[in-house]
């Protein structure tokens, strides 16, 4: 299996025909290398206090959406599930119950977050 290499593992070298060369990605749509550097520092202290995948992907939607939300805002209508879905790529319906417009089940952390790690759940 074909992994990016560590900072420590390049030797000097240039990652990033290595990154094009990974059968995870086409050539035409690679990471950048420095994208890549950033989750890694970001992912290992979350990982050594036992945030899990789930809890971040689902956080990371959440974040994207109300990012989407607020800052390109449309001068003279509201913003819609559609437009936000088409800023972000998350699913249309899961913009709407993200962004508190389905009464069946509503973004919450008992909800979204449920099996987090202790100290990770995000405030009601």
């Amino acid at each position: 299996m074909d992994f990016i290499p560590f900072e420590n593992e390049l030797n000097g070298q240039d990652a990033l025909p290595l990154i094009q060369a990974s059968h995870r990605f086409r050539s035409d749509c690679a990471p950048p290398l420095s994208l890549v550097m950033a989750l890694r520092r970001l992912l290992r202290p979350l990982l050594s206090f036992g945030v899990q995948y789930p809890y971040l992907a689902n956080l990371l939607k959440l974040t994207y959406v109300e990012v989407a939300t607020r800052e390109f805002p449309l001068e003279d209508r509201p913003q819609s599930h559609s437009r936000i879905s088409l800023l972000t790529g998350i699913h249309r319906q899961d913009v709407k119950r993200l962004r508190g417009g389905d009464n069946e089940r509503r973004a919450t952390p008992a909800g979204d977050f449920a099996g987090c790690a202790p100290g990770f759940a995000p405030a009601l």
